[in-house]
Formats: C-alpha cells, sequence, structure tokens
C-alpha cells in the first residue's frame, strides 16, 4: 500500500486510521522538526493495530504521544520492516483520543 506525503496535509491520526481500515502490517516512518532540529520516529503496526512506537529513547507510548505534536514532515508507510514486540496495547481509537 503506497502511502507517503506530508504531515501538514495528512495528520498522524488520518494515518493511523487509514492504516486500521486497511488492516496493513509494517511501520510508519515520519521525518520531521522539533524545536529546530530534525527528528524522526517510527510508528508501528500489525493488522492495522499500532503495536508500538520509537522516538529517541522514550518508552513506547510516550514516544507516540511526542510524534502527533509534530505538525509539518514527511512520512511514509513501509511494509518490510521488522516489527518489535508489542508494547502499546490500547486500542487504535484509546490513542488517537488521547
Amino acid at each position: 500500500m503506497p502511502l507517503q506525503g506530508d504531515l501538514s496535509e495528512f495528520s498522524l491520526t488520518d494515518i493511523i486510521q487509514l492504516v486500521d481500515l486497511s488492516k496493513q502490517t509494517g511501520g510508519v516512518h515520519i521525518v520531521g522538526k522539533q524545536r529546530g532540529k530534525d527528528v524522526e520516529g517510527w510508528i508501528y503496526f500489525r493488522n492495522g493495530q499500532v503495536i508500538s512506537a520509537r522516538f529517541g529513547r522514550l518508552p513506547a507510548e510516550e514516544a507516540l504521544y511526542t510524534l502527533f505534536t509534530l505538525q509539518s514532515g514527511s512520512f511514509v508507510f513501509e511494509e518490510k520492516v521488522d516489527l518489535p514486540p508489542r508494547d502499546i496495547t490500547a486500542s487504535n481509537e484509546a490513542l488517537i483520543m488521547e
């Protein structure tokens, strides 16, 4: 599933909902700026459900919420990634609502 773009045009909420709807497995690689510095992170999915996130050394849920704060940057969904163990157990809906 080719999914890529800019966070200023397609929000993280939209990305999560689309991956959930299509029940995809893989990762969304996000590259953006935070406080003037280049940053990058990942959100990992199994069958459309968020299972983990990486942003620096932050714990998975904190990493995910930090990625939600990025207002601009590029993203690309990649199917062929090594998935980390599941360390986010909340539903996608609960994660989005927080």
